[in-house]
């Protein structure tokens, strides 16, 4: 019978003492936030970031019917936009399959603000949408 058990990808045994403590080499580090691969990569940070921003808009998405839509843009600003945001610098020159995994999200949100259920093809981008909406209301 064989076991079934998950297997994290295996990194040599070096062990490395610093200062009297041993360090073990991993895949993943997260540092302020950011996560930093060991080939000095941005494929980790981009996946969790992704997943991250679609567990809030799963959770906004419950509170759409009751908040406002001024509120509802408010929270998506700051729980996914910031999200997105924070620690861009490491998205320099990031390949084209990591950028379409966060233009997801992007898409995601401006479906669950604009209230477009059906999935289209989106021939606006997320922030020309925004800014149309910002057009016709009083506050944005």
């Amino acid at each position: 019978m064989q076991n079934f058990t998950k297997i994290a990808l295996k990194q040599p045994s070096l062990q490395l003492s610093v200062v009297g403590a041993l360090v073990c080499p991993v895949n993943a580090v997260r540092d302020l936030g950011v996560f930093i691969d060991n080939d000095l990569g941005a494929a980790t940070h981009v996946r969790r970031t992704v997943s991250r921003c679609f567990a809030a808009l799963r959770q906004l998405g419950h509170l759409r019917r009751y908040v406002t839509d001024d509120c509802f843009r408010a929270l998506d600003v700051s729980l996914v936009h910031t999200r997105l945001d924070y620690g861009n610098y490491v998205l320099v020159g990031l390949p084209v399959y990591l950028q379409r995994r966060l233009q997801s999200v992007l898409n995601a949100a401006a479906r669950l603000v604009f209230r477009l259920y059906v999935v289209t093809t989106m021939s606006r981008t997320p922030l020309q949408l925004f800014t149309d909406c910002c057009v016709y209301t009083t506050t944005c």
